[in-house]
Order: C-alpha cells, then sequence, then structure tokens
C-alpha cells in the first residue's frame, strides 16, 4: 500500500497514477533509450542494478539482490535465483556507488554514440587500490539493438560524481562532490 520501492507513471493532465515497476531498493537515475526506460539502482553493499523497465514487472527487492546483506556476517547473502522476478539488465558487483545514468546519443563523441554513462560515488576512502580505483564514469558499450552490454569502461575522475548533464552540443557536464 506504499510507494516505496516502485516507479509511477503520472498523468500530467489528470493527475492520475499508476504503478509501472516495482521492487526497486533505491533508484538514482533514469534515462530513455527508444521506448526504453532505464535504472541505475543501489545494491545493499553491492550489486548495484542497471534495470530496463517494463510495465508490471517485480525487479526483486527486498527478497533478492546480488549484493551480500547488511547482517554481520558478511557470507550471507540475498536470494540470487530470481525465477520470479525480472533478472537485472546488468549488476557491478563489487558496489561502485552508483548514482547517475544517462544515454549519450551524439556524434561529438563518435565512439560513446549510443553508449550507456553511469556515474560512481563510491570513494573507497582508508583503502589503497591502485589498480581498481572509485570515483569513476562508467561507460557501457550497448549492443546494436540495446538487448546487452557489450563491454564496460572505467574512467578515473577523482571526485564523487552526483549527476551527468549531456548538452546539446554532445560535451558532458559532470556534477560532483568534493
Amino acid at each position: 500500500n506504499s510507494s516505496f520501492g516502485k516507479t509511477i507513471l503520472v498523468n500530467k493532465i489528470t493527475g492520475k497514477s499508476i504503478i509501472f515497476t516495482l521492487g526497486h531498493r533505491n533508484i538514482q537515475g533514469l534515462t530513455k533509450i527508444e521506448k526504453n526506460i532505464i535504472s541505475s539502482e543501489h545494491g545493499p553493499r553491492g550489486g548495484d542494478e542497471i534495470n530496463i523497465l517494463r510495465s508490471g514487472l517485480n525487479y526483486g527487492w527486498p527478497s533478492v539482490s546480488y549484493g551480500p546483506t547488511y547482517s554481520k556476517n558478511y557470507s550471507k547473502y540475498f536470494l540470487d535465483n530470481h525465477k520470479n522476478y525480472e533478472e537485472p539488465f546488468f549488476v557491478f558487483a563489487p558496489s561502485i556507488g552508483i548514482s547517475d545514468i544517462k544515454y549519450y546519443k551524439n556524434d561529438y563523441l563518435k565512439r560513446w554514440n549510443n553508449n550507456l554513462l553511469v556515474a560512481s560515488m563510491k570513494n573507497n576512502i582508508g583503502m589503497i587500490d591502485l589498480l581498481n580505483p572509485g570515483l569513476s564514469l562508467y561507460r557501457l558499450k550497448l549492443s546494436k539493438n540495446y538487448n546487452k552490454i557489450l563491454y564496460s569502461e572505467k574512467i578515473f575522475i577523482g571526485d564523487r560524481i552526483r549527476d551527468i548533464e549531456i548538452m546539446d552540443s554532445g560535451k558532458i557536464l559532470l556534477v560532483s562532490e568534493i
């Protein structure tokens, strides 16, 4: 009976709303590719997700996740069998502290055309990991029909990225926290 964990479509003219999807933990960003709505969502201690939202589907939270629980026993996991739930489109494990997501459709950066850009807020404070630094922008190369991610490229930025804006020129504005 709550709106928590749901995406809701609202008719701007009538003000009426309907539940579009459910089973979300904490959506951080939305973007659109043609008729597809894509979300970025925090997972628990990992398992940050990218989902393609489809009307009426349940994405499983709080029953399933690819991240571990918050119990003191780090080996305890949520169910990862999505038998009755929609599988994520892509999972970041370990977590990247996922934030905004945008679809890049512009020829300014030709290699990035038709790619997803994903912001990261994870700062790894207190952890020295020179081979795997946090605070990055991720570029996800999509297949031609957008049904799978071909690869993920990590681009080290050095600041916590909260928001991504793509200008009409094709230049990318990153909003960060220092």
